[in-house]
C-alpha cells in the first residue's frame, strides 16, 4: 500500500473516530441545526440580505419585550412570534451572506457540554486585528436533518482541505490561519441568548463584541485572487 494511501486512511479513520463522540447540543439545538422554512423555495434561499461585517458586529440585540428566547425553543413558534416585529431591519431567521477574513476554525469538542461538533469559525473585517470577530458556525452533517440546508459535509470537506489542518481536523483549542483567507459567508442570522449573560464570545485574542452570529452556515466562498495559499499558524496567547 503506498504512503499515500495510508496517509488518506488515517485521516478517514481519525475523522470517524471524533464523530462517534460527538453528541447533539442543548440550547435552541434545532434554531441551530434548521432555517426558517419560509425563507426557501426548493432549497435555495427566496432572499439573501447582504450586510457588512461592521454592521453585524455593532447590530442591536433584540428587544426583550418583544422576544422571550429562553422560553421558546421551536424554530416556527420564535420566526412566527417574530415576524412582524421590527420589520424594517433583518430579524433572527433571515438568510444573511456576509465577507471577512477567516482568523480561527476550531471543533467544537470542549469537554462534557460542548462536544456538538460543530466548526466554530471566527471573522474580522481586517486581517492583521483579531480584537473583535464575528462567530459563525457550521454543523456537523450528522446532526442536521433539514433538507433545505445544503451539503454541510462538502462545505466542511472543502475547508478541511483549503485550509489545511496537520492532523485531519481542525483543533479543539482553535486552528489559526497564518494567511487569513477572505471568505464570503452565507448562513442564518441567530441570536444566541445563551452567551447574552457574558460568557466567553472568542478565543486566542478574539472578543466578539455581539451574540449575533450566522448558524447554521451553509455556504463560503474563497474571495483570495488564485494562487494565495491559505494556512494554519499559531494561534494568539
Amino acid at each position: 500500500m503506498s504512503i499515500r494511501a495510508l496517509c488518506i486512511g488515517g485521516v478517514l479513520i481519525a475523522i470517524s473516530v471524533y464523530a462517534s463522540d460527538l453528541k447533539p447540543g442543548v440550547d435552541r439545538w434545532g434554531v441551530k441545526t434548521s432555517v426558517s422554512k419560509d425563507q426557501f423555495k426548493n432549497g435555495t434561499p427566496k432572499k439573501v440580505t447582504k450586510m457588512k461585517l461592521e454592521d453585524l458586529l455593532k447590530f442591536p440585540p433584540p428587544d426583550p419585550k418583544k422576544y422571550d428566547y429562553k422560553t421558546f425553543d421551536a424554530q416556527t413558534t420564535e420566526i412566527d412570534r417574530m415576524r412582524g416585529q421590527d420589520a424594517n431591519r433583518p430579524q433572527e431567521g433571515d438568510i444573511v451572506r456576509t465577507d471577512g477574513f477567516v482568523q480561527l476554525i476550531m471543533l467544537s469538542d470542549d469537554g462534557a457540554k460542548h462536544r456538538d461538533g460543530d466548526y466554530h469559525v471566527q471573522i474580522t473585517s481586517d486581517v492583521k486585528d483579531r480584537s473583535k470577530c464575528l462567530i459563525v458556525e457550521v454543523p456537523f452533517e450528522d446532526f442536521v436533518t433539514d433538507s433545505n440546508i445544503p451539503d454541510e459535509a462538502a462545505l466542511r470537506d472543502t475547508l478541511r482541505k483549503k485550509l489545511k489542518p496537520s492532523k485531519g481536523e481542525f483543533s479543539k483549542s482553535g486552528s489559526c490561519m497564518t494567511h487569513p483567507p477572505r471568505m464570503a459567508i452565507t448562513g442564518q442570522l441567530f441570536y444566541d441568548v445563551h452567551h447574552a449573560a457574558g460568557s466567553s464570545r472568542g478565543r486566542h485574542g478574539c472578543t466578539s463584541p455581539t451574540e449575533w452570529e450566522l448558524h447554521p452556515v451553509f455556504k463560503m466562498q474563497f474571495l483570495d485572487p488564485v494562487g494565495t495559499s491559505p494556512d494554519v499558524g499559531k494561534c494568539l496567547k
